[in-house]
């Protein structure tokens, strides 16, 4: 294997850390069907970059809005 396609892909723990997942849960979501895209050709199981950062990115769930407090309700917990 070259180099460059070691740079291709994300090997399990890369992938689950990236996911802050367990090497083990990419395991049950491999068996499941559910996970990332993954290769296995004869050795480790290796997660194309590409791929994997597709799925990511469609499995990015929409963040709660940032809430700010008034000025008014700052002032009162300062106060206290």
């Amino acid at each position: 294997m070259t180099s460059t396609e070691i740079g291709t892909a994300y090997t399990s723990q890369e992938a689950a850390a990236l996911l802050r997942r367990s090497t083990g849960t990419l395991a049950n979501w491999r068996v499941s069907g559910k996970g990332p895209p993954f290769i296995r050709i004869g050795g480790p199981i290796t997660y194309p970059k590409a791929e994997f950062d597709k799925w990511r990115q469609e499995h990015m769930q929409p963040g709660a809005p940032v809430h700010r407090a008034r000025k008014s309700q700052a002032r009162e917990v300062s106060a206290n």
